[in-house]
Order: C-alpha cells, then sequence, then structure tokens
C-alpha cells in the first residue's frame, strides 16, 4: 500500500530479506544439511543469510552495496524469521525517515538508528548520504 501521492523520491533502492537456518551441520560443512528442530526450539540458527545467502554483499561474493556521495537511498528489510527479531542499525549513519511494519501510510520515524523488525514483519526506511564514508549494515542480535 502507497500513499496517495508516492513516496518520495530517492536515488537508489535496496531489499534485504533476512533470515535463519536451522540445520544438523555445524557452519560450512560440506553436503546435505538436514533441519535441526532443536536448534529451532533453542533458537539458535546455524545460519542468518541475507537475500538467501550467507555474507552476499562482500567484496569476494557479490560485492557491496555502493551509493554515491549526495544520495538518498531507501532500504527495504523483511525479516523473514522465524524466530529471532532483526534489530537492524547503519554504523555510521541514521536514518532520516522509517516507516515501521512497511506501512508508508502510518506517520514517519524521523532520525532513528535502530529499528527492530520481529519476525514476519518488514520495514522500509530512507538514509541520506550527504559526506563521503562507509556505512555498515548490522544487525545488533
Amino acid at each position: 500500500m502507497s500513499p496517495t501521492d508516492g513516496l518520495p523520491e530517492v536515488d537508489r533502492e535496496f531489499y534485504l530479506g533476512e533470515h535463519e537456518m536451522y540445520t544438523d551441520n555445524p557452519v560450512g560443512e560440506e553436503g546435505r544439511h538436514r533441519f535441526d528442530l532443536e536448534g529451532m526450539m533453542a533458537e539458535e540458527p546455524t545460519y542468518v543469510p541475507f537475500n538467501g545467502e550467507t555474507y552476499p554483499f562482500t567484496p569476494d561474493r557479490y560485492g557491496t552495496l555502493t551509493t554515491q556521495q549526495g544520495e538518498r537511498v531507501r532500504v527495504f528489510l523483511v525479516n523473514g524469521g522465524p524466530n529471532s527479531s532483526s534489530n537492524f542499525h547503519p554504523i555510521g549513519n541514521v536514518r532520516t525517515g522509517a516507516w515501521p511494519n512497511g506501512e508508508p501510510t502510518t506517520n514517519l520515524d524521523e532520525y532513528v538508528q535502530m529499528m527492530t523488525i520481529s519476525p514476519g514483519c518488514c520495514f522500509v526506511a530512507d538514509m541520506e548520504t550527504p559526506v563521503p564514508e562507509r556505512i555498515k549494515l548490522v544487525d545488533m542480535l
């Protein structure tokens, strides 16, 4: 659902889907991994991938997410769960505007450093990049 007038214009958009995987094999072990119910019940994920991959936005994988100085950036983040909340934070920046639960017709939260996203929920947030900098996107578990 979008506002009647649409969302404010941005220069770049990123989608991030975070979820948990519970397997019976240790992290990095080759071969087939089976579902680990006990690990899920203990809320101890084997992996917490983004967009279906572990460490996808690194130089040796798909590359980092990049913007140019002066751009306004929109991030869509979905927490697929099933257990852990995501406490998403841009180290080195703040969100100039954020819509909890991904609902842009609600009141805008301004200058937000961290938002908690429950399993099955999402958010939409804008950031500005007025100076050259490296921003690290982290989940403050």
